[in-house]
């Protein structure tokens, strides 16, 4: 069975020249990220390859899940 000329490479490409895009401007926009940072600047992020310490003041040392209702029983 051949591959219909619509699901080629080339025709993807020259489809996706001028396609809409959902959410592009956002996904671009960088955001949570950047509004996270700028109003928690105490938070530390960790370089990719470190292990995850608490204690440290980094973003995912900020509660535990006994702190909140939903998260309880995790």
């Amino acid at each position: 069975m051949t591959i219909p000329h619509q699901l080629t490479r080339q025709a993807v490409a020259q489809a996706s020249v001028e396609a809409f895009r959902p959410y592009e401007d956002f996904l671009k926009s960088c955001e949570p990220y950047v509004s996270i940072y700028l109003n928690n600047q105490w938070l530390n992020l960790r370089k990719a390859d470190e292990e995850l310490q608490w204690g440290q003041g980094c973003y995912y040392d900020t509660t535990v899940a006994r702190n909140h209702d939903y998260w309880k029983r995790y």
